[in-house]
């Protein structure tokens, strides 16, 4: 099952269901990192799809009253959607107004679930699987590459890790990710004053916004693989950057793409501060071969 995404705070998840015009109640079927495809809640009808300020996908059930809203919910659960809960809408915006700014979150405008169950048939969509070595017939195009770390040998520590690196249009932990991960959860595990930020980037394919949004899902699955691992969700801060900052070139001056140029630019690096706030330089830099540099 698609890992269900929890946020501390149910006021980012506010009001798709007002945009419609229709009921303030709804069932949250799920909450993903990245945006489901046809066919993957082909158990529950009438599931759409909203964006919320966390770049969160959340689906909804739109329901007319209370006893229709507890039904659905024990309808989804069964599904198999265990994380399935009652949300109201005109309540939280109520709570919310006092104390905060209320931004709902917007309908992509895609549905998912109208054309029925088919229970042959498979989506193939798994959020947590690792990621394949496939061919590739452009040489250029969207390539995957397991980066070779070469070491900067700038650090001073022996518990020295690295950024790590994404697929195209991917936000999953990689395995050669989950190897800098587990370093990174070491060092903090054995210093809990320590601090981490999460730098999030993307490479120059797609628009700005779209490029936003996968920055931060590849920001809130760095943090979801470190609190899964014990290290607190307050020792933690993400800042997306989108395509803003490659540290390497797309392309070259001619126009050619540059597959280890884009490879370099879907990354995550690390920021890791002592209780003062000091930079500790236990991170190395990256390696930007000659031909990629900026």
């Amino acid at each position: 099952m698609y890992r269900f995404i929890c946020t501390a705070c149910f006021l980012f998840v506010l009001n798709a269901a007002f945009s419609q015009g229709k009921t303030s109640l709804v069932v949250e079927v799920a909450a993903f990192a990245e945006s489901a495809p046809d066919g993957y809640f082909d158990k529950v009808a009438g599931v759409y799809e909203t964006l919320d300020v966390n770049y969160i996908y959340r689906y909804y059930v739109n329901v007319p009253d209370i006893n229709a809203a507890e039904s659905k919910k024990k309808e989804v659960r069964e599904a198999g959607f265990i994380n399935a809960r009652i949300i109201d809408f005109a309540q939280l915006k109520k709570e919310c107004a006092a104390r905060c700014h209320y931004d709902p979150p917007k309908n992509t405008g895609k549905r998912i679930s109208d054309f029925g169950f088919n229970p042959t048939r498979s989506t193939g969509f798994d959020p947590n699987a690792k990621p394949k070595e496939t061919a590739v017939a452009d040489p250029n195009v969207d390539q995957n590459i397991q980066y070779i770390y070469p070491s900067s040998g700038s650090a001073d520590s022996p518990e020295n890790f690295h950024c790590i690196f994404f697929d195209f249009d991917k936000s999953n932990i990689r395995e050669d990710a989950e190897i800098e991960l587990k370093r990174l959860v070491s060092l903090m595990r054995k210093n809990p004053t320590h601090q981490v930020q999460i730098l999030a980037h993307t490479d120059a394919r797609g628009t700005t916004e779209y490029n936003n949004a996968l920055s931060m899902r590849r920001a809130v699955s760095t943090q979801n693989y470190l609190t899964e691992h014990g290290i607190k969700r307050t020792k933690i801060l993400k800042k997306p950057f989108g395509e803003s900052s490659p540290i390497a070139l797309n392309e070259l001056a001619s126009g050619e793409d540059t597959v280890v140029g884009r490879q370099l630019n879907r990354r995550v690096e690390f920021i890791i501060l002592d209780k003062s706030g000091k930079i500790l330089n236990v991170v190395d830099k990256i390696n930007v071969p000659e031909k990629v540099q900026k």
